[in-house]
């Protein structure tokens, strides 16, 4: 059932449920006469986080169609909750279109992928975070957690000596916008083969090599030259800088080495899922023998 005060909001639209995605948002498209709209509903207090959203896709997408323009950011009318009006992106989801493509096609979108990354990243931010304090707090705080529940697992102490080693990489690090969530799953595919960059429900400031964490586990899975793709056009090169593999190591091992703790709070599925993306990092970086993985090609 549609809230009455969206029906009141826009009363001349066809309004529809939308289901898709892992959020707890409420999202409905909003279709008018001349409009086609996402409307995404969440709680009051996410209010600042919403308007800073709605303040960088507003820039982002003056200089590219690839990213939702939004609209509007507003309290609603029933005092508990706030809403996000952007454009509706247009598409095929990149998962299901993918496998209908050859090799370089796919590599084709990856880099158009790199280069929209690049693009949100390149906006100027007036903020200013320690990154690597916060990281580093995350990780000291996350052992503790790990050893107070015994928990651990083959490579895990492999995992945790090279964050030691490696985290100095985010000292210098800028903040910079987020999406938060950079993957196959929030891209779609226009019917003309242009991407489209959707759900920045996780996006927020802090280290850019972060936006490329998701890569080296969802992406890649799906499609290694998608990946390299990606790599190639955010860099503007197939050789990315020297220090890079290592760097967005350091965040894909926060996730490997500690996902476990959230993992077990939802059953062996996700318990299974996390010691699968476990395997393949390992085995994509030799157990961290190397930091080159072996599925890139430049």
């Amino acid at each position: 059932m549609t809230p009455a005060w969206i029906t009141a909001r826009f009363p001349d639209a066809t309004i529809t449920p939308v289901t898709a995605g892992w959020s707890h948002d409420q999202k409905y498209r909003v279709v008018t006469g001349t409009d086609d709209w996402l409307l995404r509903v969440t709680p009051l207090d996410t209010l600042p986080r919403k308007q800073d959203e709605f303040a960088q896709l507003q820039r982002i997408s003056a200089v590219s169609e690839a990213f939702p323009r939004a609209i509007a950011c507003e309290s609603a009318p029933n005092g508990v909750a706030c809403f996000v009006l952007y454009s509706w992106q247009h598409g095929e989801d990149a998962h299901a279109v993918l496998p209908q493509l050859t090799e370089g096609e796919r590599h084709r979108l990856g880099v158009e992928a790199g280069r929209r990354l690049r693009q949100l990243h390149t906006l100027p931010q007036d903020r200013n975070h320690d990154i690597h304090a916060k990281l580093h707090a995350k990780v000291t705080a996350r052992r503790r957690e790990m050893h107070e529940a015994g928990l651990t697992f083959p490579g895990y102490e492999t995992m945790v000596s090279f964050l030691d080693s490696n985290l100095h990489l985010l000292r210098t690090a800028p903040t910079r916008y987020l999406h938060g969530d950079f993957h196959l799953g929030n891209m779609l595919v226009t019917a003309d083969g242009e991407l489209r960059i959707i759900d920045f429900n996780r996006s927020g400031f802090g280290d850019p090599i972060e936006d490329m964490c998701r890569l080296f586990t969802f992406t890649r899975e799906t499609s290694p030259a998608f990946a390299c793709g990606q790599i190639a056009g955010y860099f503007d090169s197939s050789e990315p800088p020297p220090n890079f593999f290592a760097h967005v190591l350091c965040y894909v091992l926060v996730d490997c080495a500690f996902g476990l703790l959230w993992a077990r709070q939802f059953g062996q599925k996700e318990i299974d899922t996390h010691f699968r993306i476990v395997r393949q990092i390992m085995g994509d970086f030799d157990g961290l023998k190397t930091t080159r993985p072996k599925w890139f090609r430049p």
